[in-house]
């Protein structure tokens, strides 16, 4: 398997600039091979609009279905294009191993950014050096001040997005 990939490999390791629409990828046997990209939001977009009540994210007790993470991941992906971060950005998420965490990365990602994971368990000293090296324009994290992050790097904390078909839901009646 890794033999067929060779060729691939070794264009893009040759021609860094190179795109993928330019990217002339043939088999083994010389015949021209389909290159398919398929990006996370909208592979789970793809799956959601087939299994929308489906558990997508078990933390704990709690259970998330695939329309609540394409719901709270959407208004954190708004959030964020409203911040101004959008391709070619790096947004730092700074939170511990969550449905949070899940949500985070769906909606840097829905926003058309990278995202920089921050372990919240390491030193401050070590995040921070993380974060200086990557420069991210913002930092997801949550609640109580965290204290890895740099001066200057813009701040977004969580849950503050809980679009409005979700908390209606759980209010009471």
């Amino acid at each position: 398997v890794i033999n067929a990939y060779e060729p691939f490999s070794n264009e893009l390791a040759l021609t860094p600039k190179l795109t993928r629409d330019r990217l002339d990828v043939l088999s083994s046997h010389k015949e021209r091979c389909e290159l398919s990209l398929v990006l996370l939001g909208d592979r789970l977009e793809a799956v959601a609009r087939i299994h929308e009540d489906a558990i997508a994210v078990v933390d704990g007790q709690r259970r998330m279905s695939y329309r609540e993470l394409l719901l709270r991941a959407d208004a954190l992906a708004r959030e964020l294009e409203a911040r101004g971060i959008g391709p070619r950005d790096l947004v730092g998420i700074a939170l511990p191993r969550s449905a949070e965490l899940v949500v985070a990365v769906v909606g840097v990602v829905r926003a058309g950014a990278a995202y920089v994971p921050i372990d919240v368990n390491q030193p401050a000293e070590r995040c921070a050096l993380i974060l200086s090296d990557a420069h991210p324009k913002l930092v997801v994290t949550e609640g109580a001040q965290f204290d890895g992050i740099p001066p200057g790097i813009d701040v977004l904390r969580l849950p503050q997005y809980v679009p409005e078909a979700i908390a209606r839901r759980r209010r009471p009646e």
